[in-house]
């Protein structure tokens, strides 16, 4: 196809542009590209740092809430030992909770768990052939 738009280009006496690359204009687009590849780590980087710290954070603020309210269960004078037994569960339970709803590491755990299976399979069939 390009030959025959060429030969068509020489029959009708036009001249067809091919774009030119100086080395200015490729140093300045690998510049470019380097300079936006370095942002995207330092963003990535600096993301990372502030979702850690801000885990941390609101972390500490749990555990010293949790802490809180079991020095608030614990001193109660007022409350029976079978009040302030199942207070105690009641915040164990509500801690187990929103620890398992709020780890991120649940999609970490099922690849563990279907490697360990994998490699329990591969254990079997090198076991079957001995």
């Amino acid at each position: 196809m390009f030959f025959f738009s060429l030969s068509l280009c020489v029959l009708f006496k036009e001249t067809i542009s091919i774009p030119h690359f100086t080395a200015e204009g490729v140093s300045a687009v690998t510049k470019l590209a380097l300079l936006a590849l370095i942002s995207y780590w330092l963003l990535f980087f600096l993301l990372r740092v502030t979702v850690a710290l801000v885990r941390r954070v609101f972390w500490l603020i749990k555990a010293v809430v949790v802490l809180w309210l079991f020095v608030r269960i614990a001193s109660d004078p007022v409350a029976s030992s079978e009040v302030t037994t199942m207070r105690l569960i009641l915040l164990v339970l509500i801690c187990a909770v929103f620890g398992v709803a709020t780890s991120y590491g649940g999609g970490g755990l099922e690849s563990r768990i279907s490697k360990l299976e994998g490699q329990v399979k591969g254990m079997e069939k090198k076991k079957k052939r001995e």
